[in-house]
């Protein structure tokens, strides 16, 4: 934000006005791990995966893939009071969690189907979309 900020005079000013909020009030980018307590209006999930050059898609999650991971991304994606937005540049079934020994790739998993459906406006029952 810091390098951006010092190449975009408008930015810049921008920045440091919402920067100057009250602290609940600023915004502030995190990764998983570090979300703990933290609840904005809207929160925005950007899901940083992407095809490697043989075309598939990491599944390591950090501590997502350990015990207890689902602790948090449960806490990643109730920090958002009015909403969360969902950036992902690949879809859910590029994903392939299934051998996942741990919960936390699964409900990951789910909960980006259950995004994606919601995105894209399919009224379908929620409990479609939360199948492994």
């Amino acid at each position: 934000m810091d390098q951006l900020a010092e190449k975009d005079l408008e930015f810049n000013a921008l920045y440091h006005q919402v920067m100057a909020r009250d602290i609940d009030s600023r915004l502030f980018i995190k990764n998983i791990e570090n979300v703990q307590g933290d609840e904005r209006d809207i929160i925005i999930f950007s899901i940083a995966y992407g095809r490697n050059v043989q075309g598939r898609v990491s599944v390591n999650f950090g501590t997502l893939n350990r015990q207890g991971g689902e602790n948090r991304l449960n806490v990643a994606i109730t920090r958002g009071k009015e909403k969360v937005i969902v950036v992902a540049s690949v879809r859910p079934e590029d994903f392939e969690v299934s051998g996942s020994k741990n919960l936390g790739p699964l409900l990951f998993k789910q909960y980006l189907r259950y995004a994606y459906a919601v995105a894209h406006k399919d009224r379908t029952p929620y409990t479609r979309y939360c199948r492994r």
